[in-house]
């Protein structure tokens, strides 16, 4: 038996394989009482969820983020957890609680290995013109500001797809929709770069945004940088547009029935079809393009529409 783990900001998604490789049905989310409080952390909670711990080979947990120098894969140790703390101020929704669970885990996990990996990693090889942001150098290399990437493992594994010298496309729909280029199995673009804000919108948040619109509203209302920041990741995207606090599949529900649900979606199309035409121009030519994530299969007339659209 294999575990596997997504590790969000303040929950651990957790699916039970079998020592086939294929799922055995086992689903659950633990959250960060489950995690950190219990007697035995996650491992108590499996135990009463009927699963034998010593039928336990392996776990590998997919972290969102993670340290520049750490590979798409490491084995859970002390010294990649401190480098995962030194990102608490540019991740501080996420970092706590990430390193307060892999510690916990570390010293319950016993002799089952656990593997960590990072969905930022396959970005390390970004060219510099898709790496660095055109604002003072000073400034980037103070703050460490250049694109880290999102949904490496996803973008990753549909650049390697098709074999070797192939140039693909890859548009992972999921919370957040992020549209990549790679070419050889090595990343040339990628659509969200250092925070959630840049690229596509989201349920809840903005996408692209022209800083000086921020700038401006902040002024007129009076806003504070932390007012405005919540504004951009918790209160745009979808929600911002109709007022409606819905799940994608909700919401397409009210598509044809709803002027702002139209307006939405055809703002979220537009987006992406210009992440996808962008990577194409920089590709120069594309051998496949691959859609995955847990929306793409209840937005398949969306990508059949985005497919039309890229049709050359």
């Amino acid at each position: 038996m294999k575990l596997t783990g997504e590790l969000g900001a303040n929950n651990i998604k957790v699916t039970v394989f079998g020592t086939d490789g294929k799922s055995a049905g086992v689903k659950f989310t633990l959250g960060h009482e489950d995690v950190l409080h219990g007697k035995k952390g996650i491992f108590e909670v499996l135990e009463k969820k009927g699963l034998q711990l010593e039928e336990v080979k392996a776990f590998a947990l997919i972290l969102p983020f993670g340290p520049e120098k750490a590979g798409e894969q490491e084995d859970l140790k002390e010294k990649i957890i401190n480098e995962l703390e030194k990102l608490e101020e540019v991740y501080p929704s996420y970092i706590p609680f990430a390193v307060k669970f892999l510690r916990k885990l570390l010293a319950e996990k016993g002799k089952i290995p656990v593997s960590l990996h990072f969905d930022t990693a396959f970005f390390k090889e970004l060219p510099e013109e898709e790496l660095y942001y055109a604002i003072p150098k000073n400034s980037s290399e103070k703050n460490k500001l250049k694109k880290s990437g999102y949904h490496g493992i996803y973008h990753s594994y549909a650049a390697g797809l098709c074999g070797k010298n192939k140039k693909i496309i890859s548009v992972v729909m999921d919370k957040k929709t992020t549209v990549a280029g790679s070419d050889n199995k090595i990343p040339q673009t990628i659509s969200l770069g250092s925070t959630p804000l840049e690229g596509i919108m989201s349920l809840t948040t903005s996408g692209d945004f022209d800083p000086g619109a921020a700038f401006y509203i902040m002024k007129k209302a009076g806003y504070s940088i932390h007012k405005m920041d919540e504004i951009l990741k918790k209160q745009s995207g979808f929600l911002g547009i109709t007022d409606y606090k819905m799940e994608m599949k909700d919401l397409l529900g009210l598509c044809g029935k709803d002027k702002k649900v139209n307006l939405a979606f055809d703002i979220y199309r537009n987006q992406i079809l210009k992440y996808m035409g962008g990577t194409l121009a920089i590709l120069s030519d594309v051998d496949a393009i691959v859609f995955s994530g847990a929306e793409a299969d209840s937005l398949k007339v969306l990508i059949y529409d985005l497919m039309k659209q890229m049709s050359f």
